[in-house]
């Protein structure tokens, strides 16, 4: 897994292809989920979720590669579907930031600005009181 953080941070398309084929266990799936819609092929994606949920459809990075794979298909049912991933998985577990910032991404795909603003604004709240990590990363790229 080492290997793919790396090449997913040098940003080389080939290289992404090269580690793509080769994974085999639901986290590396997951890794190759984020690797396909960073190169622009959430249609492949796609079927990695589809054989990820072949496996376990209950796994919590299947239902966060699904909700990301919805994210880069777009459309309305696809995006609903993902900000439910996200607000099951909220529920289920507990809030973290990044699923506070996917379920953002949902709402701003959906027209929600108000909503949107309500999640970015538990992130920060959380980051400004110390319960978790700065995100300037994370905030940015939404």
């Amino acid at each position: 897994m080492q290997r793919g953080v790396a090449l997913r941070a040098a940003g080389t398309h080939f290289a992404r292809a090269l580690v793509a084929p080769q994974l085999t266990y639901c986290g590396m799936q997951a890794l190759c989920v984020q690797l396909l819609l960073a190169m622009d092929r959430p249609d492949v994606a796609e079927r990695t979720v589809k054989a990820m949920v072949a496996v376990d459809d209950d796994a919590t990075l299947t239902q966060l590669a699904g909700a990301w794979c919805n994210l880069g298909l777009g459309g309305g049912v696809k995006v609903q579907e993902a900000a439910y991933a996200f607000q099951e998985l909220g529920d289920k577990y507990v809030w973290t930031p990044k699923l506070y910032c996917g379920a953002a991404v949902c709402h701003m795909h959906q027209g929600q600005w108000d909503e949107a603003e309500k999640d970015l604004m538990e992130v920060r709240r959380g980051w400004t009181s110390g319960l978790s990590p700065p995100l300037t990363p994370t905030l940015a790229r939404r």
